[in-house]
């Protein structure tokens, strides 16, 4: 049987206006203010501060939960398609799964990333979440396809080369530098 820890929540504005129609477990309804997606939902937040919550059903299966959500959102309306006052992106029970940027979004993000660096403490904490997993089947063929006849230069393959010496080196106890 389905688990019913879920329920969907309405955050509304100062005034008692509907804001936006959730679903989740958990504190989820009140992460919002630190950790959202939805950049309209986070400027209202970093403005108005905290905003009231309500809880509109709860103890509900992820189903029913998705169910209602949509429900909600359909109902109030959203800002974007001019239906309400919601600014929900999408139509609920998926999170951001259906959403997708315009073209032109795309494209600034595109641009705003170039050049841009992960800092040495992030790429350790990217490493440490991968350590001990491994990919699917699937995953292992797509990857081995999109290396498939691609080819380095000299001074690409002489630094990998040292770079598997020097990690064997390590695994067995022995220093790369003698």
């Amino acid at each position: 049987m389905a688990s019913k820890r879920f329920y969907v929540y309405l955050i509304k504005r100062l005034n008692g206006t509907p804001l936006y129609v959730g679903k989740g477990q958990g504190r989820r309804a009140y992460q919002h203010k630190t950790s959202t997606a939805n950049v309209r939902l986070r400027r209202i937040y970093a403005r108005d501060g905290d905003l009231p919550i309500q809880i509109l059903r709860e103890d509900l299966t992820d189903r029913e939960a998705k169910r209602l959500e949509k429900k909600f959102i359909r109902r109030i309306g959203r800002a974007d398609l001019k239906t309400g006052p919601l600014c929900n992106l999408t139509e609920g029970g998926d999170g951001m799964d259906k959403y997708s940027h315009s073209e032109a979004t795309r494209k600034k993000l595109s641009e705003a990333h170039i050049g841009m660096r992960h800092s040495e403490e992030t790429i350790l904490q990217m490493t440490a979440v991968r350590i001990g997993k491994k990919h699917s089947k699937e995953s292992r063929l797509k990857i081995s396809a999109a290396l498939k006849g691609r080819t380095f230069s000299k001074e690409a393959r002489l630094n990998m080369s040292l770079g598997h010496r020097a990690a064997r080196l390590a695994r067995m106890g022995g220093s790369a530098h003698g």
